[in-house]
């Protein structure tokens, strides 16, 4: 256990990393203000970072019939655009489709006709859900969801 006084100064230690870092904070905060209303000289290319990139578009592309498959996918894909890679997600163990897959377009605009050109049309006699894939976010395994539930045993 620690004594007071020793307690009381590393209190103020923190206090003081605190205020440095606010400070640091609103230092770079004004800078950063300053840096958006500098415009590029004249005759000098863009930086990186404001040129525009075309990022890759994943679609999601869901109540597929179970017999269709990555070429099916790719050939349906291929009037609106380039399409990069075509997934159809199977069952680990079976090894049937799951009934949904992933469309990689590297057009944004390509992916959005895609959308736009699909979703809601037929495929092997079901309708199919086309949308733009959301990102993949904290995987959980199964179990149960929490240790506070009661074992069932």
């Amino acid at each position: 256990m620690l004594n007071a006084p020793v307690a009381l100064h590393r209190i103020r230690q923190w206090l003081q990393a605190m205020r440095d870092l606010l400070a640091l904070s609103r230092a770079r905060r004004a800078r950063g203000h300053a840096r958006a209303e500098a415009r590029p000289r004249e005759g000098h290319p863009q930086t990186v970072r404001s040129m525009p990139r075309d990022i890759p578009m994943t679609l999601y592309v869901g109540n597929l019939a179970y017999e269709v498959t990555e070429d099916d996918l790719r050939t349906v894909f291929a009037p609106f655009g380039e399409v990069t890679t075509v997934t159809v997600i199977r069952d680990r163990f079976s090894g049937v489709s799951r009934g949904f897959g992933f469309v990689e377009m590297p057009a944004p605009a390509a992916a959005q006709a895609a959308i736009a050109g699909l979703h809601g049309q037929a495929l092997k006699g079901r309708t199919l859900h086309v949308n733009e894939a959301r990102p993949r976010g904290d995987r959980r395994g199964g179990g149960l969801a929490s240790d506070d539930r009661r074992r069932a045993w």
